[in-house]
């Protein structure tokens, strides 16, 4: 039965949900497998997220609702909703970084317990770093002509480095990740942007104001993969170049739209 309960900053509602244990970290291969096998079995509950949860028993758990702007989902994608808005800085050095207003926006897919997005721990690792996968790098015959960043992998992103760089321009990174691994490590994308172009009332609180830069992340709302921006051949096909786009299942995100979005985040109780 589960319990109400006050969010962790008062504001929210939480439910406390009592059974079974908790498991030592969850990988995203494990949340995709079970995200499938509760489709397969029926079984309800809230975007994929919610699956995963009545599936996988993880002991006493808070649940809060979470509310976030991001890019939103074209109508057509399996995806349930949009990716979410990192505000994005530029520091004194020149460096850019993430600065998070609400760090629950980016805990699903796995990524519930990450130290990357703890309140305590790697709180001055909010500079993005150039990354992309093995995976991604395999799949492309020139790669370097997608990834006009390759020779910068695992460096802090630099304004210097899009100052000169058209609007449409995209870099893949890795966030407040350093010294982490697997699915602890928290990716994203950060893009030069016409403001002019972008529908969003608010948008001088995310986008750097001088260079234009924005960030979204990148774990995809349909079955966790990563979706790129300007870097698959089947984007292009599908008329998807300017679009955040994943290969796994065809997703879309329009990044100049952006638009709420809300869903159910579930934590150990002695994690929240």
């Amino acid at each position: 039965m589960a319990v109400p309960m006050a969010g962790k900053d008062g504001s929210e509602d939480a439910l406390v949900v009592p059974g079974g244990t908790d498991p030592d970290g969850i990988d995203r291969r494990r949340f995709v497998k079970t995200c499938m096998g509760a489709a397969a079995l029926g079984v309800g509950g809230a975007a994929g997220f919610g699956m995963f949860k009545q599936v996988a028993d993880l002991g006493d758990y808070i649940v809060r609702r979470v509310d976030y702007w991001g890019a939103s989902r074209s109508l057509k994608s399996p995806a349930p909703r949009g990716l979410a808005l990192i505000p994005v800085r530029v520091d004194a050095d020149g460096f850019v970084a993430g600065v998070p207003e609400h760090l629950d926006w980016y805990r699903y897919c796995g990524h519930e317990l990450s130290p990357a997005l703890s309140d305590v721990g790697h709180t001055e690792d909010d500079v993005f770093r150039y990354s992309v996968s093995a995976d991604k790098l395999h799949e492309l015959e020139a790669p370097a002509e997608v990834y006009w960043y390759l020779d910068r992998l695992d460096r802090p992103v630099h304004v210097d480095h899009f100052r000169d760089k058209p609007y449409g321009t995209g870099a893949s990174v890795r966030w407040r990740s350093e010294g982490l691994r697997g699915d602890d490590v928290v990716t994203a994308l950060v893009l030069k942007l016409d403001p002019d172009e972008i529908a969003f009332d608010d948008l001088d609180a995310y986008m750097e104001p001088e260079h234009h830069l924005i960030a979204f992340i990148t774990y995809c709302t349909h079955f966790c993969c990563v979706p790129g921006y300007q870097e698959a051949p089947e984007a292009r096909k599908k008329g998807q170049w300017d679009k955040i786009f994943c290969t796994c299942h065809g997703s879309v995100f329009d990044p100049t739209d952006i638009t709420r979005y809300s869903f159910d985040l579930r934590l150990p109780r002695d994690a929240v």
